[in-house]
């Protein structure tokens, strides 16, 4: 085998490889842009289920259990802590509202069984590809007084994907000032949100302690301590 034929074997051979690895390229792309068909999420806002107990539908049980690998420490439940899928259906166990934004931003709620004071709320960014940002806040209280008409809290935000925490997604801020001034009215009259901190956690457990300015909640806590 002379040189010419070894130096055409080896031009043929990485142009193989080449071609594979382009191959490989494309359908990782593709992967990554697989349609979302979250429609079932956008269904829950009509008339026929925003009044069910959304929480046990299959398709939202899943998209919690693989959105939310994360652990949380502040609330325990016979002497463990659930995880944060888990936590997500403690919170809205008592469903409330479900509304849909721009055709696109399904934003849910409810409250704690038997102590309808601890409210949460998930957020679904229901765009049509790559993987869906959801996004689920809860309250703790860090007063030991919970018949404190203005106990401190503590808001817990899990993020399904790493958040830039200086600029949130305007359309969960909107949903989210949205739901802590729902919350001011209905609750006022007996116990009032006074928001001190918020924490973002990643999915990683990286976390962010946040100032309620970023999210404009400062302005309902009629001047409390920040």
């Amino acid at each position: 085998m002379n040189k010419k034929t070894i130096s055409v074997m080896i031009v043929i051979a990485c142009s193989i490889l080449l071609s594979r690895s382009a191959a490989s390229q494309g359908a990782s792309t593709a992967r990554s842009e697989t349609p979302n068909d979250l429609a079932w999420a956008r269904a829950f806002a009509s008339p026929e289920k925003k009044d069910g107990d959304n929480k046990w539908d299959p398709h939202f049980r899943a998209l919690m259990r693989g959105s939310f690998p994360q652990r949380q420490s502040f609330w325990r439940d016979h002497g463990k802590f659930p995880s944060v899928p888990e936590l997500v259906e403690e919170f809205i166990g008592v469903p409330g509202g479900v509304s849909v934004d721009e055709d696109r931003y399904v934003t849910m709620d409810g409250c704690v069984p038997h102590a309808c004071s601890a409210r949460g709320m998930v957020w679904i960014d229901t765009r049509g590809s790559g993987k869906p940002l959801v996004i689920f806040v809860a309250p703790e209280d860090v007063s030991t007084a919970n018949s404190e008409k203005r106990a401190p809290q503590h808001l817990w935000l899990y993020a399904s994907d790493q958040l830039n925490w200086q600029k949130m997604p305007p359309e969960f801020v909107t949903s989210l000032a949205r739901w802590y001034e729902a919350y001011q009215a209905t609750w006022a009259k007996y116990y009032r949100m006074n928001v001190l901190m918020l924490t973002l956690v990643e999915p990683s457990g990286l976390t962010y302690d946040l100032s309620p300015t970023l999210f404009a909640l400062d302005s309902h806590t009629d001047g409390a301590a920040r």
